[in-house]
């Protein structure tokens, strides 16, 4: 049977503590976290919280689902069209790299098109597996369209990768 890659809603505020779950378990999982500046006593803090409130992606055999249901802090799968939701590999791996590259990533609502293939785009000072919607105003917004969000981010500097410094931190946090 074919592997296929799942959303998990679970509780509020749990979503790490399905993915430690879900990877004891021995099932392959992402819980996309993302680093955010946030301005506290006159201090900036980096705070490392979920992309996707409420959503972690499963990678697993349609059949074997409902192990997913009985794991504490799951509220259910979402379903698109009376079906669990398929999200392309495609889509994982932009948002796994924008992850990596990008802070103080903010989401967007787009329509959802489930039929919507990834594209690629270059640029000199970006490249990625793609539908990067736009580079305007040192904003770049990349649309995911079986999701039916944009993940937007401000560039940093001349180019648009991120720092260098917790990216090994971040990636800790990713496949956990």
């Amino acid at each position: 049977m074919q592997k296929n890659w799942y959303i998990v809603y679970t509780k509020a505020k749990c979503e790490k503590k399905v993915a430690a779950l879900l990877a004891k378990k021995k099932i392959k999982n992402f819980c996309p976290v993302h680093c955010r500046q946030i301005n506290q006593f006159s201090r900036m803090k980096l705070v490392y919280e979920p992309l996707f409130s409420s959503y972690v992606f499963v990678y697993m055999q349609e059949s074997k689902i409902n192990v997913l249901k009985q794991l504490s802090n799951v509220v259910n799968l979402v379903y698109w069209k009376g079906q669990p939701a398929i999200i392309q590999n495609e889509e994982i791996e932009e948002i796994r790299e924008f992850v990596a590259e990008h802070e103080n990533i903010r989401l967007e609502r787009s329509g959802v098109n489930v039929n919507s293939l990834a594209s690629v785009v270059d640029r000199p000072s970006y490249a990625m597996d793609g539908n990067v919607v736009m580079i305007k105003n040192k904003f770049i917004k990349v649309n995911l369209p079986s999701l039916g969000y944009m993940m937007v981010a401000e560039m940093e500097g001349d180019g648009v990768m991120g720092r260098e410094i917790g990216l090994k931190e971040k990636e800790a946090l990713l496949y956990s």
